[in-house]
């Protein structure tokens, strides 16, 4: 399981961008909830590429994500 994360998320290089994502989708596991982020794969890669430039979190990306207000 920890590979598949790792080839989905580019989990596991160090740079915490993936830490909110896997938090999020180990509570919907653990509470027994659909495990889902409500964004693209390719809207996760564009914004992980812009945190890796400028070692800045989108809120409103990561909001998104993790269904915040849902």
């Amino acid at each position: 399981m920890a590979s598949l994360i790792s080839e989905c998320l580019s989990a596991g290089t160090g740079c915490g961008w993936c830490v909110p994502f896997l938090e999020h989708l180990h509570k919907c596991h653990v509470e027994g909830r659909e495990v889902d982020l409500k964004i693209s794969p390719e809207e996760y890669a564009r914004t992980r590429l812009v945190y890796h430039d400028t070692k800045e979190r989108d809120g409103e990306v990561v909001k998104k994500a993790l269904g915040a207000g849902d």
